[in-house]
């Protein structure tokens, strides 16, 4: 009988405890059918689209109080009808300043000695970035980007230069063969005498391809030919400078042979210096006709 007792009370409590967790699911499930009828009343598309993100209308309220915060600490544009109150503590709070003049640029200086243009380009670009609200710290990085590409344009503009220039001078080494260096002095000539005032101007032209036009084969070949028909009345040979400065230098040296000559009684060395001299002046004179 005490078996049966105990197995009767175990039943019982079996079912009894069977009987609350069906409660406590119902219970559930009815407070999230409920949960969910705060939707039923929204007719807006886009609100209702927005409303299925939350699953309770505790937590759509809740995303609510978070946005507001959110927008609070927000810097927000001012919009057309702003006073200048609200520019300005806009402005400040991005980092914008007051006025253009105000941006400064660690990579250019400028003061009472600086060109008039500098100051305009200067000028327009501060303008530029107060009209497009623009802070001074992406101002200066701006700037400062744009000037070292500038700057490495520039240096591989040179580089290419220097390397057409090299590769000019090496294909007229080899036509000229050994009168490379009288006819580069023909064409060195020739370019001073006939543009005179205006060859550093034009020592800075470059072609379509961005090459120097003076370091053009052709136009080397072409004023190399002029300057052999001009030198054609010239006594003597076409020197270049460093020719005509050893000749210099070679004649400092027989004067000063001549006059240890002269002072030790030699009068015949010192007339065979005079002789080599004379030889050297010769060869200046018919550079100078």
């Amino acid at each position: 009988m005490a078996e049966e007792e105990t197995v009767i009370e175990e039943t019982a409590t079996e079912e009894t405890t069977a009987e609350e967790t069906t409660t406590e699911e119902t219970v559930t499930t009815e407070k999230e059918a409920s949960q969910f009828n705060w939707r039923e009343g929204i007719s807006d598309p886009n609100a209702l689209k927005m409303a299925e993100r939350y699953t309770t209308n505790e937590a759509a309220m809740q995303a609510q109080i978070d946005m507001r915060k959110q927008l609070s600490k927000a810097v927000v544009i001012p919009g057309k009808k702003s006073d200048d109150v609200e520019w300005t503590s806009y402005r400040k709070n991005m980092g914008i300043p007051d006025t253009a003049d105000k941006y400064e640029f660690e990579n250019i200086k400028h003061d009472e000695n600086t060109p008039d243009d500098q100051k305009e380009n200067l000028a327009r670009w501060q303008k530029i970035f107060h009209d497009e609200n623009i802070s001074s710290k992406a101002a200066n990085n701006i700037i400062k980007a744009y000037l070292e590409d500038m700057s490495g344009i520039t240096e591989r503009v040179v580089e290419q230069d220097a390397a057409f220039a090299k590769e000019t001078d090496a294909k007229l080494r080899d036509a000229w063969k050994g009168d490379y260096d009288k006819n580069k002095e023909y064409a060195n000539r020739a370019a001073r005498d006939i543009l005179a005032d205006d060859f550093e101007l034009a020592s800075q032209m470059e072609t379509k391809d961005g090459r120097m036009l003076l370091d053009q084969p052709f136009m080397v070949k072409m004023l190399a030919t002029m300057g052999r028909e001009m030198g054609e009345g010239r006594m003597g040979e076409i020197l270049s400078d460093d020719q005509v400065t050893t000749i210099h230098d070679k004649i400092e040296d027989i004067r000063a042979k001549m006059d240890e000559a002269e002072a030790q009684g030699n009068n015949k060395l010192a007339n065979k210096l005079s002789a080599q001299e004379l030889e050297l002046y010769k060869r200046l004179e018919g550079q100078e006709k």
